[in-house]
């Protein structure tokens, strides 16, 4: 007996003829005026939950299998914006500014997205101030460098210069303290010869 209550009986028969187990109930109405008997085979029954369980089975893999795909897509279409982001850091790492995100959302990538071209675009202008600031610097340095060429070409003349009448005047002195001449007109004309190379080189 599987089921039993006041008006009827469920229970499991095997048939030796049929050779099969049938489901049979079998009980009164409630008024008691008819006796109702029903029986059906259970190798429909196991036939059907077998249908029922295979019916399920393919329900579910086709349910996995469409639920992968949306959850692929859904994958791909919350990393293709994490991937742009990604190759535009990658370009600033190079040093490369002109990349900027174009994408419409309003989610924390969108606002990732925004953040990252600000911070690009004041990159790039700090750095073109500081590779103008730079060619500014080279420039004095390359001035500074010519005007110490400038002084040490001077300097290098002005000693040359100077060299020739020092000598000069130093010869005669020595010679007029010597005494190579006693010629009082020799002695005057170096003399002259001396006052002439040091208004010179006072000159």
């Amino acid at each position: 007996v599987i089921i039993r209550d006041t008006n009827h009986y469920v229970c499991q028969t095997y048939d030796e003829d049929l050779r099969t187990d049938f489901l049979e109930s079998f009980g009164t109405t409630r008024n008691k005026q008819f006796f109702i008997v029903m029986r059906t085979p259970l190798q429909n029954m196991k036939e059907n939950i077998v249908l029922s369980n295979e019916f399920n089975l393919y329900t579910a893999i086709v349910i996995l299998a469409f639920g992968a795909l949306i959850a692929y897509m859904f994958a791909g279409r919350m990393s293709r914006p994490i991937k742009k982001l990604s190759e535009i850091a990658g370009r600033m790492e190079r040093l490369d500014f002109t990349a900027r995100y174009d994408g419409r959302e309003k989610d924390e990538i969108g606002v990732l997205g925004n953040t990252m071209n600000q911070l690009s675009h004041r990159l790039e202008q700090t750095i073109s101030e500081l590779k103008a600031a730079n060619m500014e610097l080279r420039r004095d340095i390359e001035k500074k460098e010519a005007q110490e060429t400038m002084r040490q070409e001077f300097l290098a003349g002005v000693s040359h210069e100077l060299k020739t009448p020092i000598a000069l005047i130093q010869g005669y002195a020595e010679g007029l303290r010597d005494g190579v001449t006693e010629d009082e007109e020799s002695k005057n004309w170096y003399c002259d010869v001396i006052i002439d190379e040091a208004t010179k080189m006072n000159r």
